[in-house]
C-alpha cells in the first residue's frame, strides 16, 4: 500500500486522490483552470541541430546539402521527388470568403485575390521553390512588402510583393526566446566565408516545416528515410564500378603442369624455360605489348577473378540495387511507378496506391496553405499580418482562405463514363432531385421548372421504345 493512501478504515476515492494531489502541483483548485503552462513541449537542444536526429551529420546546413546531392545525382531520388513536386504543381488555388454571402467577407476575399495577383512572382512560380520543403524537412522564405495606391481614393496600401527563398543550408540557428523556447528569428550562414547577415524576424518568415513537432522547426525531410537505400546503394555501386575496373584486364593465371610436361617428354631444365618464357608473354600480353598467348602440354593460361565479377558479384550487386530503389519508392509512396515495369499489379492496386501518393501530396500543400492563413503568428499568418497592415485587426472567423484542390479524381467522373449503359439498362432511374444533386455537384444549378422531366420523358432520351409513351404524356399534360 501507498504512504499517502487512506487506510482501510476508508474507502479510497481514485477522483479525490488526484484531485488532492493536483492542488498541491498547482496550487489551485481543480474547478479554475490555469492560465500558464506547467510543461515544456520536450524539444531537446536548440540552434541549427535537429534533435530527433541521431545522426549529426544529418542535422541543419549539413543535411540540406544532403538531401540536394540525393535529389540531383540519385535517379530514384529525382524520379520520386519529381513526381511528387509535379503533382504538387498542378493543384489549382483560389481565395475563398470565411463567409459566403457576408459582404466584410467577401471583400477581403477579393481584396486578397487582387493582392495576391499583383505580386512580383507569379504565385505557380513561388510555388515550385516553396514546395522545396518537402525533400529537405523546412524552408523558411521571408515576406517581403510593397505599397501600392490600392485604396477607395488610390492612397497607399500593403501588400506582399514575394515570398523571397532563403537556402535552407544557409540556416545558422534557430533564435529561440531563452524563456518560453518559441521562436522568434532565424540567423544564417552564407558561403564559404559564413558570412552572417542581419537576422529575419519570426513575423517576416514563412516557415514551412514537414513533420514538425514540438518546437522541433526543422521537421522531417522526404529524403531522411531514403538516405540509408541511397548511401547504401552508392557504396555499393562504387565497389561495382571499381570491380569492373580492376577486373576489365583480369591478371594472368600461368598454370604449369609439370607431370604433363614430363609425360610430353620435357626435361626440367626445358620446363623451366618454358615457365620463364611464359611469364614474360603473360606480361606482354597484360600490356597490351602481345595480342595473343600460345600453350602446350606444360604451359596453360587463365584469368583471375573475371568470372566471379561476371557471374556473382555483378549480380548480386545488380539485385541489392534493385532493392534500395525499391525502397526510396515505398518511402515517397511511388510504388505505382513499377507497375508494369518491374512489377504487375491489379488496376485496383495502383488506384489504391495512386490515392495514397494523393493524399500525402495534399498534405504538403495543406502545410503551404494552412501557414499562409490564419491570423498573424511567429513564422505564418501572412493573411492576417497583410490584412492587418490595411484594415486593422481582424477577427480570424472573418479572415479569407488560400485553398487547393484539382488533385483527387471527382468519383462522379470516374462513375460518368459507366451511367450511360447503367441508364440504358434501366439499372439506374434518375429523379429531378437526383438530377439536380448532379448539376450542383459540378456548379451549373437546380433545373428549373419548364425544364423538368417525367419519367417517360427520361426513359424517351435513351430508349427509343419510350418515345410513344414521352408523347402520350406531353399531350397529356398541354391539355
Amino acid at each position: 500500500m501507498r504512504d499517502n493512501a487512506p487506510t482501510d478504515e476508508h474507502t479510497y476515492d481514485r477522483s479525490t486522490d488526484l484531485q488532492r494531489r493536483e492542488r498541491h502541483i498547482v496550487g489551485s483548485s481543480p474547478r479554475t483552470p490555469s492560465r500558464g503552462q506547467a510543461g515544456t513541449s520536450g524539444t531537446p537542444g536548440g540552434g541549427s541541430i535537429n534533435p530527433n536526429e541521431k545522426n549529426p551529420e544529418l542535422t541543419g546546413a549539413a543535411w540540406a546539402r544532403t538531401a540536394r546531392i540525393m535529389q540531383t545525382t540519385d535517379p530514384k531520388v529525382a524520379e520520386v521527388w519529381g513526381a511528387r513536386k509535379q503533382t504538387m504543381l498542378s493543384a489549382d488555388w483560389r481565395w475563398v470568403s470565411a463567409d459566403e454571402g457576408d459582404a466584410f467577407c467577401d471583400m477581403l476575399r477579393d481584396w486578397m485575390a487582387d493582392s495576391w495577383a499583383m505580386m512580383r512572382t507569379p504565385w505557380e512560380e513561388q510555388l515550385a521553390y516553396l514546395s522545396e520543403f518537402v525533400p529537405v524537412g523546412y524552408r523558411f522564405p521571408e515576406e517581403v512588402y510593397i505599397t501600392r495606391p490600392t485604396g477607395r481614393s488610390g492612397e497607399p496600401q500593403w501588400h506582399l510583393d514575394v515570398y523571397a527563398d532563403r537556402e535552407p543550408d544557409s540556416l545558422n540557428q534557430w533564435i529561440r526566446d531563452p524563456l518560453s523556447g518559441d521562436l522568434i528569428g532565424v540567423s544564417q550562414s552564407i558561403g564559404l566565408s559564413r558570412r552572417t547577415p542581419e537576422p529575419i524576424p519570426a513575423s517576416k518568415l514563412l516557415l514551412l516545416t514537414r513533420g514538425r513537432t514540438g518546437q522541433n522547426y526543422a521537421g522531417f525531410g522526404l529524403c531522411r528515410p531514403m538516405w540509408f537505400w541511397h548511401d547504401l546503394k552508392t557504396k555499393t555501386a562504387t565497389s561495382l564500378g571499381i570491380s569492373m575496373d580492376r577486373y576489365a584486364v583480369p591478371p594472368l593465371v600461368v598454370d604449369l603442369n609439370r607431370e604433363a610436361g614430363r609425360d610430353a617428354g620435357y626435361d626440367e631444365s626445358t620446363m623451366d624455360s618454358m615457365a620463364a618464357d611464359a611469364k614474360a608473354e603473360a606480361l606482354k600480353f597484360l600490356a597490351a605489348q602481345q595480342a595473343y598467348l600460345v600453350k602446350n602440354a606444360f604451359v596453360s593460361f587463365e584469368q583471375f577473378g573475371a568470372s566471379y565479377v561476371a557471374t556473382n558479384a555483378a549480380a548480386a550487386v545488380v539485385e541489392t540495387i534493385k532493392q534500395c530503389d525499391l525502397q526510396i519508392s515505398n518511402a515517397g509512396l511511388t510504388q505505382f511507378l513499377q507497375l508494369g515495369v518491374t512489377d504487375s499489379g491489379s488496376r485496383g492496386v495502383a488506384e489504391t496506391m495512386e490515392t495514397f501518393f494523393r493524399r500525402a501530396v495534399e498534405n504538403d500543400l495543406d502545410v503551404i496553405a494552412n501557414t499562409i492563413n490564419g491570423p498573424a503568428r511567429p513564422g505564418g499568418g501572412t493573411v492576417g499580418r497583410i490584412l492587418g497592415f490595411n484594415f486593422g485587426a481582424v477577427p480570424s472567423d472573418k479572415l479569407p482562405r488560400l485553398v487547393h484542390d484539382g488533385l483527387n479524381v471527382d468519383p462522379l467522373v470516374v462513375m460518368a463514363q459507366q451511367l450511360p449503359a447503367l441508364v440504358n439498362a434501366g439499372l439506374v432511374n434518375f429523379t429531378d432531385e437526383d438530377e439536380n444533386r448532379l448539376r450542383n455537384h459540378i456548379g451549373f444549378g437546380e433545373i428549373d421548372e419548364a425544364n423538368k422531366r417525367t419519367p417517360e420523358e427520361r426513359s424517351a432520351a435513351t430508349n427509343p421504345l419510350g418515345a410513344v409513351a414521352a408523347f402520350r404524356e406531353r399531350a397529356k399534360r398541354n391539355g
